[in-house]
């Protein structure tokens, strides 16, 4: 499995989980969809990792 999809796999999990937890909290799921995609945003989004992923696989082509 590639980077892109098994980062794309927890990304789709931890928003789930993360509603969940969040709509727990806020008894709306509609703010908890809204909390826990924030949230997994600024876990999963590295950007230095993410060029360093993209310049890896370029000099592999």
């Amino acid at each position: 499995m590639n980077y892109q999809k098994k980062t794309a796999m927890f990304f789709i999990i931890s928003i789930i989980c993360l509603t969940y937890v969040f709509y727990c909290f806020t008894n709306s799921i509609l703010a908890g969809l809204v909390i826990s995609t924030f949230v997994s945003i600024f876990l999963f989004y590295d950007p230095k990792k993410i060029k360093e992923k993209r310049e890896k696989e370029a000099n592999e082509i």
